[in-house]
């Protein structure tokens, strides 16, 4: 019993731990399995309770740890894979290079703890909250934070691969060259973080909040990002688009210059004041959807189906819009000089007071 409890008591500076946690399972588990990686200091001579230290490479899996509290405890290079964890409060822990696999961490508060490179696939963590982490290299493949909170943390380089975080908070935290495939973000809040680099190839971002993010060297292939809401303070810089599904976005007032969105669904988004100039928008889908005052300037439109879309007063200047499909498109004040219209479909398109070009040249 005696070891068991100055484990326990004795990792950090414990604020509290909960009765049950010294239990005979855990003394036994412990005092027998666990013997070996215990260093044992005595009281020193001011009378200060004795301090045991883990040894790295200790065994502490399995481990039941439900709403312990730890500030400062250093758990560095240790086994605690199928521990549980729930409700616990840690901060300013180490747990660097350790092995959490499939641990148990639902409605836990992490606060200022070093979390680089440990291996947390797996792992429970719906309802938790990870504040001021330093995460860098982390691996969270098939884990689940739905409900959970990642905030102003260092993510760099780390693994969300077929990760669940629906309805989470991941703000104001830096995802600079995470692997985000295949990972379900649906209604997740992303304001004000960094995507620099990052893999969101075949990732579900439908309903997320994308305001203040910045997307840059961003590889968003195939991304279902339907009803996702991003505004002027979305910053999209060389990034990857084919084939995204953005069915009812909002990029209302977005910057996409020379993005790749071709063979992208954009039916019924609002790219209303859009800058797509340079834009490769060959074979989209934009059907109803709005483009009113968007500037489309060099954009290249071959193939792409813009039926019943809201084009007012929209900047066309140079498109490429070979076979492109505008029927039933509300084009008044649209402006198409040197626009290169060969092929396309116009019938049933409103075209009052355009610029550039005869609007039954374009009918023709």
């Amino acid at each position: 019993m005696e070891d068991s409890e100055q484990l326990i008591k004795l990792l950090s500076e414990l604020i509290d731990i909960p009765d049950e946690v010294i239990s005979n399972h855990i003394v036994d588990k412990l005092t027998v399995s666990n013997r070996k990686g215990l260093k044992r200091y005595h009281k020193n001579n001011m009378g200060k309770r004795q301090i045991i230290e883990i040894e790295p490479g200790t065994d502490l899996s399995s481990l039941q740890l439900e709403g312990i509290r730890l500030y400062g405890a250093d758990l560095s290079n240790i086994n605690l894979k199928n521990a549980n964890l729930s409700g616990a409060i840690l901060k300013y822990c180490d747990f660097s290079n350790s092995n959490l696999r499939n641990v148990n961490l639902q409605g836990a508060n992490l606060f200022g703890c070093d979390l680089t490179n440990v291996d947390l696939r797996d792992s429970v963590l719906n309802e938790s909250i990870f504040s001021d982490c330093d995460l860098e290299g982390v691996n969270l493949s098939g884990s689940d934070i739905t409900d959970g909170m990642i905030k102003g943390c260092n993510m760099r380089n780390s693994i969300f691969r077929s990760a669940v975080c629906i309805s989470s908070n991941l703000i104001e935290t830096d995802f600079e060259g995470v692997d985000f495939t295949y990972t379900d973000m649906t209604n997740t809040n992303l304001r004000d973080s960094d995507m620099s680099g990052a893999i969101l190839e075949d990732s579900i971002l439908i309903k997320s909040n994308l305001t203040d993010c910045l997307f840059s060297d961003t590889n968003m292939k195939s991304a279902d990002l339907s009803y996702s809401y991003s505004d002027s303070s979305t910053t999209f810089n060389n990034v990857n688009l084919n084939g995204a599904n953005l069915t009812g976005a909002n990029l209302e007032d977005v910057d996409l210059n020379g993005i790749d969105l071709s063979y992208a669904d954009l039916t019924r988004a609002n790219l209303a004041n859009a800058s797509l100039i340079n834009a490769d928008l060959r074979a989209s889908k934009l059907v109803n959807a709005n483009l009113d005052n968007a500037s489309l300037i060099n954009c290249r439109m071959n193939s792409t189906d813009l039926t019943r879309a809201y084009l007012h007063a929209a900047n066309l200047t140079g498109a490429v819009i070979y076979y492109a499909r505008f029927e039933y498109a509300y084009l008044n004040e649209s402006d198409f000089t040197d626009s290169k219209y060969d092929h396309a479909f116009f019938n049933n398109a409103v075209m009052e007071n355009i610029y550039g070009v005869d609007p039954e040249d374009l009918r023709k």
